[in-house]
């Protein structure tokens, strides 16, 4: 999964689904309710479109590196011993 969203009785959710990827935007969250992959947030202080993309490209960069660090595992996993 790279992100979601919920809503509860007293505020919204956007799930990030890691707990990296904050970190990188403390100074833009400092107003927010924030845990370690969770954004809490009101419906009459809602978080900018801008910050959205910007935090949902950062998740696609992540999943794309680890895809990449998968795939180098398992290469060289699968690779024949060399003579």
């Amino acid at each position: 999964m790279l992100v979601a969203f919920g809503a509860a009785a007293n505020h919204c959710g956007f799930y990030v689904m890691s707990g990296t990827v904050l970190p990188g935007f403390r100074d833009e969250l400092a107003d927010y309710k924030t845990s370690k992959g969770t954004i809490r947030f009101t419906p009459d202080r809602l978080l900018s479109s801008t910050l959205v993309k910007r935090i949902v490209r950062a998740r696609l960069a992540e999943n794309r590196a680890r895809s990449v660090q998968r795939a180098k595992r398992g290469a060289t996993r699968t690779q024949p011993p060399s003579e």
